[in-house]
Parts: C-alpha cells; sequence; structure tokens
C-alpha cells in the first residue's frame, strides 16, 4: 500500500507541472485570440467610420488575405495604396488642415512649425512673419521637409520635400494682400479674419512657395477602399519575408 500511494503521488506530481503549463498555454491563447479580436474590431470600426465619410464604399464587404506557411502573418495581396492626383489636389483643397514645415538652424538642430497654407497653382503658399525663427532657418537653408496628415480615416497624408522660393519678401506685403487673406480665410471665419488681418496690416511678413513640380513627393492613405485588404498597412520595403 505505501508503495502504491507513493507512486499515486509520483505521478501526480509529474502532472501539475503539465497541467499547469496547458492552463497558462490556453490563458496565452485566450490573451492571443483576444488581442486579434480587438484588432480585429478596431479595423472593422475604421471602416465603418470610412464609409461615413465615403459613402460609396459601402458595397465593400470582404477582403482578400491570404496566410503564410507557419507564422500565421496576415499578408495582402497588394501595397498600401497612395492618393491620386484627384484626391491629392482635394486633400489639399480642404480648408483648416495645417502644414508642419521641418527645418534645419545653422547649428543643424532640426525644427518643425504647424502653419497655414495654401496650395495654388501647383505650389504650397506660406507666410512666415519677420520675426519667425523658421524663416531665419530658411534664409540659411532653403531646402525643407512639410507634411499634412489626418487623424480620421482613411487617414491621409502627404510629404513634400524641396527646395522653397521667396515670392515676396519683407516691405513687399502690398503686393500680395489677397493671397494671405485667401490663406486667412481657410482657418478662420471671415468676420474674425478680417478684424485679424486689420490688426497685423503693418506687420511684415514674407510670402514663400514650395513648387510641388520640382519636389520629391509621398502620399498614401489606409486601404479602406473597394476590393482593399485593410492590413495592407505597411509599404512593401518594410517587410522582411519578401513579400
Amino acid at each position: 500500500m505505501p508503495i502504491l500511494v507513493a507512486v499515486w503521488i509520483g505521478v501526480f506530481l509529474e502532472r501539475v507541472p503539465a497541467r499547469r503549463e496547458l492552463r497558462h498555454g490556453q490563458q496565452r491563447h485566450g490573451q492571443q485570440r483576444c488581442s486579434q479580436v480587438a484588432v480585429s474590431g478596431r479595423i472593422s470600426e475604421l471602416i465603418l467610420s470610412y464609409r461615413e465619410i465615403h459613402p460609396s464604399t459601402s458595397s465593400m464587404t470582404r477582403f482578400p488575405i491570404r496566410r503564410t506557411g507557419g507564422s500565421g502573418t496576415a499578408r495582402g495581396l497588394s501595397v498600401m495604396p497612395a492618393m491620386t492626383s484627384n484626391e491629392t489636389e482635394d486633400f489639399l483643397a480642404e480648408p483648416g488642415r495645417l502644414l508642419r514645415v521641418g527645418t534645419v538652424d545653422p547649428s543643424g538642430m532640426p525644427s518643425v512649425v504647424p502653419i497655414w497654407f495654401i496650395h495654388e497653382d501647383g505650389r504650397l503658399l506660406f507666410t512666415p512673419r519677420a520675426r519667425s525663427g523658421w524663416l531665419a532657418h530658411l534664409r540659411f537653408n532653403p531646402n525643407i521637409c512639410c507634411t499634412i496628415d489626418e487623424a480620421d480615416p482613411p487617414m491621409r497624408k502627404f510629404v513634400a520635400k524641396g527646395r522653397v522660393q521667396v515670392l515676396h519678401d519683407l516691405g513687399e506685403d502690398d503686393a500680395w494682400r489677397d493671397e494671405y487673406r485667401r490663406i486667412t480665410m481657410r482657418y478662420v471665419p471671415e468676420s474674425f479674419g478680417d478684424a485679424y488681418l486689420n490688426d497685423t496690416t503693418d506687420e511684415p511678413r514674407v510670402l514663400l512657395a514650395l513648387p510641388l513640380a520640382n519636389a520629391s513627393i509621398a502620399t498614401w492613405r489606409m486601404p479602406f477602399g473597394p476590393g482593399e485588404n485593410p492590413l495592407n498597412v505597411w509599404a512593401k520595403r518594410y517587410y522582411h519575408d519578401g513579400r
């Protein structure tokens, strides 16, 4: 009898770690499953939000997704889509969007400032004040990198790198006040805009332009359109598995 008890105890002790590992494995699987459900739910939420903004995509139902042989990682059938020329034009024309301008000062320190702008005649037009620090940066180095983006679906993004041109320097404000008014009215109500312009009419500004024809431009958006795979959120070059 003592021998049988000892054997039973030994078998029990051997099975306890195995049961614990099984239970932990089940817990990990459950956590992974919850994570997958959360991600799937977030994708569905973004798609629904996109459909509300763009009703023409309401017929979109299923997305072609295939799996890799062993890792189980989802692979898309195409890369993250860029915006078309018309989509880019529409995006740049939307009022209220800020242009984030990246410059470098004489010491090599980068700087980024969000500013007002307008897109006209294939150029981004923007206006530093006489005492703007980033105007001094551009006097030293006229190369810039600027971005425009949005947080809501379809999460469009625009990046342009190029060399700015001075269209009107300090002291030439009277020659381009109409252009500055058009820039201002993209961001504030007309009544406030006119009051703001009158209040600062004696403050000198510079009108700068970034010609997009001579700039390096990249655009992209989330793949929420008809027939697009919503998991194609990276450009092809970022993947290491040859996709």
